[in-house]
């Protein structure tokens, strides 16, 4: 991989090493705000890529998140990507059926769920052998959740640099027009693309600071907040 392009993966691995004791989450609980460090953040996600490493999937097998925007969502996203698996993240207003269609044309193994639309219905989207895990909001029975895991799972040692061409996402469209249609993402896009939005707004100048309330499983908000922050060393409020 070129120095000049880097995936996401790195920029964590980066500011992991650079400025852990940076601000990058925030999470208001009861009306004020709970801040979570890089330290922090990084502590969570190596947990959680030691769990996803214990089910032995196959290298690049589908990982999916179902939930509304928190500090969770890209903690659980940066854990997909470190443990060598793609992430397949759903709509938080997606319907029951459009999710069990992806679920099974991307043959997803897992589904970390947090809040949404239809989380009374899950089992309406799961497919068989499926398991799934809790995320901050989640108000169903899940197999585990994310605070067990990071109370039981070591952290992850290692920092793997990906392929440059290998697939870290697919992104579905809303399903409006027929069946979801799944886009593949490759771990050098986000470096082609993201430093040069981080030019454009000015971000490299300083202190930044994002907000985000549309949902990160829209490429729009997932390029725009979650990838720019990781570029930028912005961070990111939650609603």
């Amino acid at each position: 991989m070129s120095t000049a392009v880097k995936s996401p993966l790195e920029m964590f691995y980066k500011w992991e090493r650079e400025t852990p004791d940076k601000v990058y989450l925030r999470q208001p609980t009861a009306l004020q705000w709970r801040e979570y460090t890089w330290r922090e953040v990084a502590d969570q996600v190596r947990r959680i890529a030691s769990f996803l490493k214990s089910k032995n999937y196959p290298p690049e097998s589908r990982i999916s998140i179902w939930s509304s925007n928190s500090k969770d969502w890209p903690i659980v996203d940066l854990a997909i990507m470190l443990s060598g698996h793609i992430s397949v993240p759903i709509y938080p207003g997606q319907d029951t059926g459009s999710a069990n269609y992806i679920f099974n044309h991307s043959a997803v193994r897992l589904v970390f769920a947090g809040e949404f639309d239809q989380a009374e219905h899950i089992q309406d989207a799961l497919v068989e052998g499926m398991e799934t895990v809790a995320m901050l909001g989640c108000s169903v029975d899940c197999d585990t959740s994310l605070d067990a895991i990071i109370a039981d799972y070591p952290p992850y040692p290692d920092s793997p640099i990906p392929d440059p061409e290998d697939v870290f996402t697919i992104v579905y469209t809303s399903g409006t027009t027929g069946n979801p249609k799944g886009v593949m993402h490759m771990h050098q896009t986000p470096g082609h693309v993201v430093p040069g939005l981080v030019e454009a707004f000015k971000m490299n100048e300083g202190e930044n600071r994002l907000f985000s309330f549309l949902p990160m499983s829209h490429a729009a908000e997932r390029i725009i907040v979650e990838l720019t922050s990781l570029y930028s060393n912005a961070s990111i409020s939650f609603s």
